[in-house]
């Protein structure tokens, strides 16, 4: 694996290398990053890193048993503890498995690591269960710590780990690193994924700006007047919740930055974001705001792990949204316009 796996992790990496070798490397470590930036492959690579056998200059040798056997994914002393479901809860049973783990002595002779991700995904007992192996883990274990949402995460938790946080690269640096991996046109690209550029990437290679598109092309119609609302809730309910609140959030400050004068491009065809700033210009930047904070709530549940349904939380945001514009057409109507 390449260590660290892309460019703008460089910094992060020889932090953690550093404090390996100082040998102050704490038996927690936290790495902060927002989705797309490619930090479990960081991790990962930390993982390797503290698991090889016979490391050098901040690389691990990718030949010895305990490389290899990573590559296998069935390393005796690594523990990987993640949600059983996508977007479900880290549950108490497994930290229970995990504090079994640390209790036992390393199959290889060496450290023993425990890979969290994402941290905040932990429910409540399950996070509690954990802060014993976060103060005093057994032998020579070292827990890796991955959180999207830092400020989620209990403060016990929080101040039990070394914290790194791996901050996004340039816009600049992005674009370059993309016309590398041969993506075109990837500023606009970039603007549509959150100027993540592993996502773009991600996405480039499925058919997620397709889905997109057509999403944005339903959001119009709805917003035209066109669309379903119940049937447009109960087909994006289908789909994974936090992307579709994205893509509100994208097109929502698309349309803040148009009425703040920000003259920029936010990932969408020309001509359709000319089409859409246009049906949305009676619409006050406080209602837009309002909405937005609206939306971030609902996402905010999300990620909190809370069972929704998500079709009906959908319908009721795009009831709100509905609400907004009929405001808007008939405080029109009544002035005349």
């Amino acid at each position: 694996m390449k260590m660290p796996p892309y460019p703008w992790q460089k910094s992060v990496w020889q932090s953690f290398v550093g404090l390996v070798n100082n040998d102050t490397l704490p038996h927690a470590l936290l790495i902060s990053a927002v989705e797309g930036l490619g930090a479990e492959k960081l991790l990962a690579a930390m993982a390797e890193y503290l698991l090889c056998q016979s490391p050098m200059e901040g690389l691990a040798c990718s030949s010895c048993r305990a490389c290899q056997l990573l590559t296998a994914g069935n390393h005796p002393d690594k523990f990987d503890l993640v949600p059983e479901e996508a977007g479900k809860a880290i549950k108490v049973d497994q930290v229970r498995q995990v504090i079994d783990f640390v209790a036992k002595t390393s199959q290889q002779g060496g450290r023993k690591v425990v890979f969290v991700s994402p941290a905040e995904a932990m429910n409540i007992n399950a996070a509690n269960s954990l802060l014993k192996c976060l103060e005093e883990p057994a032998g020579d274990t070292v827990l890796l710590l991955l959180s999207h949402a830092a400020g989620q995460l209990m403060p016990t938790i929080r101040s039990r780990c070394t914290k790194l946080s791996l901050a996004a690269p340039s816009a600049k640096d992005s674009v370059e690193w993309l016309t590398e991996q041969g993506i075109d046109n990837s500023e606009r690209l970039l603007q549509e994924a959150g100027m993540a550029p592993v996502k773009v990437l991600e996405w480039w290679n499925s058919e997620h700006f397709k889905q997109r598109e057509q999403m944005f092309q339903q959001w119009r119609e709805l917003t035209e007047g066109r669309a379903s609302l119940t049937a447009l809730a109960a087909s994006w309910g289908k789909q994974d919740l936090t992307e579709v609140l994205d893509a509100l959030l994208a097109w929502l400050d698309a349309l803040i930055r148009d009425k703040s004068g920000i003259a920029q491009r936010f990932g969408l065809e020309a001509e359709a974001e000319s089409a859409y700033i246009g049906l949305t210009q009676a619409i006050p930047l406080t209602h837009i705001y309002r909405y937005r904070d609206v939306v971030l709530r609902r996402k905010a549940q999300v990620l909190s792990r809370l069972n929704l349904n998500a079709s009906l939380a959908l319908e009721e945001l795009l009831l709100d949204w509905r609400a907004i514009l009929m405001a808007v057409q008939k405080k029109r109507a009544m002035s005349g316009f």
